[in-house]
């Protein structure tokens, strides 16, 4: 099972055999903290075997590509899979009453 880290809130410390796909995810997570947009707080991040993963609603295609930029480039990332669906606002998906 992939390491998922929600950016929501701050990750634990990552210890065990788990470490790497959960400090990777981490990581990931914090550059989408750091980024000005609040709602790419809302994105999820998991990791396996080089494979970093984005799951989440966004409510523009610009916000998608942002997050996919932000986590570009972490060590030990050979491939990210954008699974953010982009949704309007008013989406009862975008307020996570559904989920994406």
């Amino acid at each position: 099972m992939p390491a998922l880290i929600r950016t929501d809130r701050p990750a634990a410390p990552a210890t065990g055999p788990r470490s790497r796909r959960t400090r990777v995810a981490a990581q990931a997570a914090d550059r989408l903290r750091r980024q000005p947009y609040s709602a790419l707080r809302r994105v999820d991040c998991a990791y396996r075997a080089g494979r970093l993963v984005l799951c989440g609603c966004l409510p523009s295609y610009y916000l998608k590509q942002v997050a996919q930029e932000a986590v570009a480039g972490l060590e030990g990332v050979e491939q990210v899979v954008n699974r953010i669906e982009v949704v309007r606002p008013n989406d009862g998906r975008a307020a996570g009453i559904e989920s994406c």
